[in-house]
């Protein structure tokens, strides 16, 4: 048996898999203290299911943590980067382009130093051991806890990186070290942004991962603990803690994995609606499809992999703001399409204020999920707790009207994510789906599975492992499909070190970007592989 927890801006949510079948679900108001919240909603789980805590086997955890801490810039570390780029490398400053305050919060100091590598593998300029020493020594001295090694093209080439992380461990063995080829793929400054953001945030994760497995342990389960990261897989505790980067969004891929283990397909478009944001995204092969864009984190260029995802404030805590007071309770069609422009859609949201705040609970403040009772009382059943009589005031005119709007901004975001003309088949998830009509503009159907409120939870706890690795090669010095099954065999060896089972390794996505910019008819070529978790691990 697995349990998945999400932990979202307004519930945490769990489930209980078993044999791919949901067993139970269990759903609670988010906590300022995450610990606190992971702890209730398991023991609420473990509770209400009735299940022997030694039949769990593993418990995989979404959080956010990371990701606001950065946007806040809030409980990041200091970081020192030694950059290996020879000469050239001088030109643009680690930092360079960041915003004033995270740049603040983040920068300690940085070294430019020779070596660096050539797309064809040649070396810019020599590793210089002495250097690295020197500076090492003054990173000791200074007591810098996080330092990034970063050297141009260490996705061909991790010799200098590692060496140099080799001697800097050595005279800082306290530090945290992020190696930049741990973490992006090509773009230089990209995948030190990536790596700086990275090591700001290992002292967070630490803090983090120690809260929740103490969460976990405090409910009587000695089940391993993994986190789930952006691609919609999982990582074990010790490299979230080295990585925490890489759980960067993970709450949008587990709600894109949770809707194609739910209902079953392995295309479609995902419309996840939550209670403060809609996001919407794409399933590729069962996964969720990666951006192929750079990723910008609090105004930072990144190059890691995301998952292609668009997200608008909409959901069910969406407060709908009517400067005129009486214009809700009009029925005059007329004075409401004078007046429609006035009314705003969020983007605030009461969140899991949402029983206190919200007027179909007994609040003072109207919501998109009033709107969507009042269309249709038929849905009061999957709000517990709703009393549509607070209700009855609101003039059809108006929550007709404010229906079709809230459907055409999702029909908006939808249309935004299909690459082609053709409609596609949208799977409904998260607890504000109420807000959508069973038809969108553009679409073959709507699906909305079982347990589809939980989905994010459900798609952490059927996550599995990944690897990607890519190469840049020459069409006229290298074999493709030599290239090809020397990265398919490295991804699956990656895979089966971090836990996965060999056997169930299998590759999910191959792309291949020709780099014309580069002579020698250069292309990157990168190989994506999946495997499920070794039982012996």
């Amino acid at each position: 048996m697995r349990i998945g927890v999400d932990v979202g801006g307004t519930n945490t949510d769990a489930v209980l898999l078993s044999q791919r079948r949901v067993i139970f679900s269990h759903k609670t108001p988010s906590t300022t203290d995450v610990q606190t919240g992971v702890s209730e909603v398991i023991g609420g789980l473990l509770a209400g299911s009735c299940v022997d805590t030694s039949a769990i086997q593993r418990i995989t955890i979404g959080t956010t943590q990371i990701t606001n801490a950065i946007l806040e810039e809030k409980g990041l570390t200091k970081v020192a980067v030694i950059r290996l780029a020879g000469p050239a490398g001088r030109s643009v400053r680690p930092w360079t382009g960041w915003p004033t305050s995270l740049k603040r919060a983040t920068r300690s100091a940085s070294y430019l130093l020779p070596g660096g590598y050539e797309f064809d593998g040649r070396e810019i300029s020599s590793f210089d051991e002495q250097m690295v020493r020197e500076a090492a020594l003054e990173l000791a001295n200074r007591g810098v806890e996080a330092i990034v090694i970063s050297c141009v093209n260490s996705q061909l080439n991790p010799r200098m990186e590692d060496r140099a992380a080799e001697i800097v461990q050595f005279h800082c063995p306290s530090a945290h070290i992020t190696k930049s080829s741990d973490i992006g793929r090509v773009g230089f400054i990209e995948r030190e942004n990536s790596a700086i953001l990275n090591a700001a945030c290992t002292r967070l994760a630490t803090i983090m991962t120690d809260g929740l497995e103490a969460a976990v342990r405090a409910n009587g389960l000695t089940a391993a603990v993994c986190i789930s990261q952006n691609d919609g897989t999982a990582i074990d505790v010790a490299t979230a803690r080295r990585l925490p980067i890489l759980t960067m969004a993970s709450g949008q891929a587990n709600s894109i994995r949770g809707a194609a283990f739910l209902s079953g397909l392995k295309s479609g478009i995902v419309v996840d609606i939550g209670g403060t944001t809609c996001d919407v995204g794409v399933i590729k092969n069962g996964l969720p499809r990666e951006s192929t864009k750079g990723v910008t984190i609090g105004a930072v260029k990144t190059n890691f992999r995301m998952p292609d995802v668009s997200s608008i404030a909409l959901g069910g805590g969406t407060i709908i703001h009517c400067p005129n007071s009486s214009l809700s309770r009009s029925e005059s069609v007329t004075e409401l399409s004078a007046q429609i422009g006035r009314v705003e859609l969020g983007p605030q949201s009461v969140g899991s204020d949402i029983k206190e705040r919200s007027l179909c609970f007994g609040g003072d403040t109207l919501t998109a999920t009033d709107i969507a009772l009042a269309a249709n009382p038929g849905l009061a059943v999957q709000v517990q707790g709703a009393n549509l009589e607070l209700l009855e005031h609101l003039s059809g005119s108006f929550v007709s009207m404010m229906s079709q709007f809230i459907n055409n901004e999702v029909s908006d975001i939808v249309d935004q994510m299909k690459t082609s003309a053709e409609d596609m088949t949208v799977i409904l998830v998260g607890g504000g789906q109420l807000l959508v009509a069973d038809t969108i503009e553009g679409c073959t159907h709507i699906v909305r599975p079982k347990y589809s409120d939980v989905a994010n939870a459900v798609g952490a706890a059927w996550s599995q492992i990944s690897s990607a690795t890519d190469q840049i090669y020459s069409h006229e010095q290298d074999d493709r499909d030599v290239v090809l099954s020397d990265l398919t065999l490295k991804s699956i060896d990656h895979v089966v070190s971090k836990g996965g089972d060999r056997d169930s390794a299998r590759v999910v996505e191959v792309n291949e970007v020709p780099l014309t910019y580069l002579p020698g008819q250069k292309v990157r070529l990168s190989v994506k592989v999946i495997a499920e978790f070794s039982e012996t691990t």
